[in-house]
């Protein structure tokens, strides 16, 4: 009896490790034959990198400190007779256009917002590049435009006019490239420049078709390799599993159709009577419930079901064996 009951045991155990594994491997499968075997990522190739710089040198008069040129960051306007003024320009892109201007805004403010009434431009220049680079020289006579700025500003009779110097290089080379300059006159009678550098760098990316992988348990593996690798177990476990699940319906005890209602279930169950009937079959069982209309009682043991019905000191005994 032992010996059937741990058989009974280990065939559960192997149905549900079975039936587990195919679950498990089942799933694996399908997320391996839905994912994409390769992917496409983006891969950096190099970096473009445009710069425009402004540069300047101030020709002076009348002083005996600086001399007659001087390069810095801040001029003293008195001294000022001329500035010279190159701006360069420097790209990956081999050709292209550009446009260099510079103007005289005249603004003023009505109701703290900013008016521009006029704007006078002084330079352009326009050309075209072929080697990814180009230069342009222009010297800003101060005297004259200092000059123009107040005739302009007298004709527009407007208290509290205020002037800006603004430069603006304009590059197409496949892309645009706007550098917007201001030189500033400051109370203390001080010249110098804002935003005489500007550099715009760019990742260029290109596709690269790699092999895609899954995480399995902390580990990537190689789609291609994962589908045969949870395939095959797959392929092996699914007839196990039909030949486990067969094998549980074909052992599975069989009911005793229309006396269920009447039985009862006992853990435990002493047979204390003077006669002992074993009957042979449910047949013989149903005919016994009819004649004495007693309660069935049922206990499991192993292999099979003992129903046991009791009248007086005589005991009905019906094994239900598995066939």
């Amino acid at each position: 009896m032992k010996d059937q009951l741990k058989n009974s045991v280990s065939k559960k155990y192997v149905f549900a490790l079975t039936l587990a594994c195919v679950i498990i491997f089942g799933v694996l499968t399908a997320l391996a034959w839905t994912t994409p075997k390769q992917i496409v990522v983006k891969e950096v190739v190099r970096t473009e990198k445009r710069e425009g710089l402004f540069m300047h040198e101030a020709h002076l008069i009348n002083n005996t400190i600086y001399g007659e040129n001087l390069i810095g960051d801040y001029y003293p306007s008195s001294l000022v007779k001329e500035i010279n003024l190159t701006y360069h320009y420097d790209s990956a892109n081999h050709k292209g256009n550009y446009e260099i201007t510079g103007f005289v805004e005249y603004k003023t403010k009505v109701k703290n917002k900013e008016v521009v009434l006029w704007k006078d431009q002084f330079l352009k220049r326009v050309g075209k590049f072929n080697d990814g680079k180009f230069e342009e020289i222009y010297t800003l006579d101060l005297s004259n435009l200092n000059e123009k700025i107040s005739v302009t500003s007298k004709e527009l009779g407007v208290r509290r006019l205020e002037t800006a110097i603004i430069f603006n290089a304009f590059v197409n080379d496949g892309k645009t490239f706007n550098h917007t300059i201001r030189m500033i006159e400051s109370p203390s009678g001080l010249i110098y420049f804002e935003n005489v550098k500007k550099v715009d760098r760019k990742l260029v990316y290109s596709d690269k078709i790699v092999k895609n992988s899954i995480n399995f348990m902390g580990n990537k593996i190689d789609v291609g390799f994962a589908r045969l690798a949870f395939s095959i177990p797959l392929s092996v476990l699914i007839p196990l599993s039909a030949y486990s699940t067969a094998l549980q319906i074909k052992n599975r005890k069989p009911k005793l159709k229309g006396i269920e209602k009447y039985v009862v279930n006992c853990n435990k169950l002493r047979v204390n009577a003077d006669m002992i009937v074993i009957l042979e079959s449910k047949d013989d069982l149903k005919k016994v419930l009819e004649m004495i209309d007693k309660p069935i009682i049922k206990k499991r043991n192993g292999e099979f079901d003992q129903y046991v019905i009791l009248d007086e000191k005589t005991a009905y005994i019906y094994y239900n064996k598995q066939q």
